[in-house]
Order: C-alpha cells, then sequence, then structure tokens
C-alpha cells in the first residue's frame, strides 16, 4: 500500500518547485513499490515519470548521459556507470543516476534493455539536444550533442580530440547537482 502522507509531500514540494525535496519524498515513497498495488504502481510511475521531465537535476544528468552515448558511439553498460559513481560519490549518487535512467526509459529519452544484471543503455534513433532548451527534442539526422556539455567536458580533460571518461561525467553529473542543490538552499 502506498504512502499517502508522504506522497502529498512529495506533491507539495513539487508544487512549490523544491524539487530536491520532491524528489527526495518520492524517493521515500518508491522504497515501499513492491508493497503497492498493480494500479497504485502504473499511477506512481506515471506521477514520478512527468515530475521527472520538470526536474532541473534530473534533465542535467540526462543530458549527460546522452551526451556520453553520442561520444562512445555504442551503447553503454548501466552497471558500469554505476559503479564509477558508487566509488567516487557513493551510494546517493547510484540513486540518482538509477533515478534518471529508470525515468528516462519509461519516457522514452533512453533505451534500457536488460543485459544480464544490468541494462545496456541505448538512444532512441531521432534523439538529440538542441541548445536551448532543457528538455529532449527530437531531431533527426543529428550527431551533434548540446555545444555546452561538449565545452565542459573539453575543460575537463583539456584536450579537443581526446574522448571523455566515463569518471569525468560522472564528477560533472555529482558536481551539477550538489551546485543545484546549493542554489535551492540559498535562493
Amino acid at each position: 500500500m502506498i504512502d499517502e502522507d508522504i506522497l502529498n509531500i512529495a506533491r507539495k514540494a513539487w508544487k512549490k518547485k523544491d524539487y530536491n525535496a520532491a524528489r527526495d519524498f518520492y524517493q521515500q515513497v518508491a522504497y515501499g513499490y513492491n508493497y503497492f498495488t498493480e494500479p497504485e504502481k502504473e499511477a506512481f510511475t506515471k506521477e514520478v515519470s512527468i515530475f521527472a521531465g520538470e526536474d532541473p537535476m534530473y534533465q542535467e544528468i540526462l543530458k549527460l548521459v546522452i551526451s556520453q552515448i553520442m561520444l562512445e558511439k555504442e551503447p553503454l553498460l548501466q552497471s558500469k556507470l554505476t559503479n564509477i559513481v558508487k566509488q567516487d560519490h557513493g551510494e546517493r549518487g547510484a540513486e540518482l543516476l538509477r533515478y534518471v535512467l529508470y525515468y528516462a526509459d519509461y519516457r522514452g529519452e533512453v533505451i534500457r534493455k536488460k543485459a544480464g544484471r544490468s541494462y545496456i543503455l541505448e538512444l532512441p534513433k531521432t534523439l538529440s539536444f538542441t541548445e536551448n532548451t532543457s528538455k529532449s527534442e527530437p531531431i533527426e539526422d543529428s550527431e551533434k550533442p548540446l555545444s555546452i556539455i561538449q565545452a565542459l567536458k573539453t575543460g575537463i580533460n583539456k584536450a579537443k580530440n581526446e574522448p571523455t571518461k566515463p569518471s569525468d561525467i560522472i564528477g560533472l553529473i555529482i558536481f551539477l547537482a550538489i551546485i543545484w542543490a546549493v542554489y535551492k538552499i540559498f535562493s
């Protein structure tokens, strides 16, 4: 059975645009997911997927993951990214990554295919990003990642043609999450 009290707190935080609090409360509700009825599971997943579409942290992490897949020019193994995040940023960072990847798959922004005990991460055929939006928009025949993300990666790597390592991307994801949290605290 779903915890309506915590769910309502998450909804109130979302309404106030307190995305960090809303995300944390939705996560608390999700810990009981295995005990939800099927209609509760469906409604909860749909609600959180809509929230994710508005969540600035979700959008930033998604952009970085998609950009990394584009740079690699091949699918990535989710467990590889998760392990890097765990080593560098602990379980909380890994939970944020799993949240983004689960709902990105649900929303059709990334494709997750089961591969043993992990998932292969791929892009939908028409997905790309434009510079002037925080949300993904399908664009036919586009192969360029978001240029601002490339600029950040270039700065991190200190080389124009050096491929970005997954640990650099994950570090940037966590850095952006911390900056966003500090911004929300002081705004």
